[in-house]
């Protein structure tokens, strides 16, 4: 019987590396409808997404999350090989409105529109990753779109309590997330509510 290898396909695992991936996600997102999506472009030989391309009036939606409430899970269903993603944000903030019954509907019609998403969503997401020379970036809900799972409006009790939305995203992929090249996501197209 043939011994043990940590080699997989011709990638071996570096026993002497140190590196430690830091845990969490940073706090700005961007959602996009999945039906405005009219193609990827990837790099032949690493399968970094290089470009991601629209359809007219199609692109991204820039959210800013309360830092250190956002996490994002993959997990193998066995026997069905899906990737069961799930992404969730805590948002606060949806407008600069000082008036406060305009910015409460405001999150509220942010919410509503993800929710009743066509085809899905995809969620770009930069990893905390303090070491690296260049932020990576990871795709979420390539194939078959995101949708919200869970919503949660929390006004909190005593005026030093946190009011916030909390969206849970889930996707069934047949693939994990894919990285997104940050040359592309310093041109992204972004669309305002």
């Amino acid at each position: 019987m043939p011994g043990c290898s940590n080699c997989t396909g011709n990638k071996c695992k570096d026993n002497n590396c140190t590196r430690k991936q830091s845990g969490g996600l940073k706090k700005t997102f961007y959602l996009a409808n999945r039906c405005e999506v009219e193609s990827y472009d990837k790099d032949p030989i690493t399968g970094v997404i290089t470009g991601i391309n629209f359809i007219a009036g199609g692109g991204w939606y820039k959210v800013t999350t309360i830092k250190d409430t956002s996490s994002a899970v993959e997990d193998l269903v066995a026997g069905v090989l899906t990737y069961n993603q799930t992404v969730t944000l805590t948002i606060t903030n949806f407008s600069n409105n000082a008036d406060n019954a305009v910015a409460w509907m405001e999150a509220k019609q942010f919410t509503e529109n993800w929710v009743n998403a066509e085809d899905g969503i995809i969620l770009l997401a930069e990893l905390r990753s303090p070491a690296l020379p260049t932020a990576t970036y990871v795709l979420y809900g390539q194939e078959a779109g995101l949708e919200i799972t869970a919503a949660q409006k929390t006004t909190g009790v005593v005026i030093g309590d946190q009011a916030a939305t909390t969206l849970t995203f889930t996707a069934g992929e047949g693939q994990m997330a894919s990285t997104v090249d940050a040359a592309y996501v310093a041109t992204l197209p972004v669309l305002c509510y």
